[in-house]
């Protein structure tokens, strides 16, 4: 069936779907779905994820569409949930978060602790309209135009995280170097090799 078969006054196609065609072009009428453009689709920010921030990425577009679209900006995940339904090792969840805030594909309120326990993350996704129904989508994930540029921002983010935290990155080959020097004095009786690796 031609999708452009519909004809006009004069029995020539009009170039219009016929009413056929409308059900393999439209949304479905018997479950729940989410519209994603084009550019968001072959946006940057979307091809600088790694394969952990594209899952968080698209567990948060499951969670905003569960909710029929309507609590974006109160769209909760756990870290459990992301581990369990995502296949995502629990102590790389915070860093592909952080991944997909950078680039501006969704903003975190952080919710603390909560009975001792860490409590669920608030997430909006900047591409929808958030959950007042009165606020249009942001779309800071915009503001990259090329792949390495939201790489770029990604790395920023994070090397700027682990400051904050007293953390240092430790670059692949510093790591190395680290790890022979350790082994080196372990072997002369100095030190124990983990603590000099910073293993602990």
């Amino acid at each position: 069936m031609a999708i452009d078969g519909k004809p006009n006054a004069k029995g020539r196609s009009s170039g219009k779907p016929n009413s056929k065609a409308y059900r393999y072009i439209n949304p479905p009428i018997d479950e729940l779905w989410l519209h994603v453009t084009q550019g968001f689709l072959r946006s940057a920010a979307v091809f600088a994820l790694s394969q952990n921030a594209m899952k968080v990425l698209l567990r948060l577009m499951d969670e905003h569409v569960s909710h029929n679209r309507r609590e974006n900006g109160q769209l909760r995940v756990s870290q459990h949930q992301f581990a369990d339904q995502c296949g995502i090792r629990y102590q790389s969840i915070p860093k592909a978060i952080r991944e997909v805030e950078a680039v501006g594909l969704a903003r975190v309120q952080r919710s603390g602790k909560l009975l001792g326990m860490d409590g669920p993350n608030l997430y909006r996704l900047t591409m929808y309209g958030d959950h007042t129904m009165t606020a249009p989508p942001t779309h800071e994930w915009k503001r990259y135009r090329t792949i390495d540029e939201a790489k770029k921002r990604i790395a920023d983010y994070e090397n700027r995280y682990l400051r904050d935290q007293g953390k240092h990155p430790n670059p692949a080959k510093t790591r190395k170097a680290a790890i022979e020097a350790a082994e080196n004095v372990t072997e002369m009786g100095f030190a124990n090799a983990s603590t000099l690796r910073g293993d602990i």
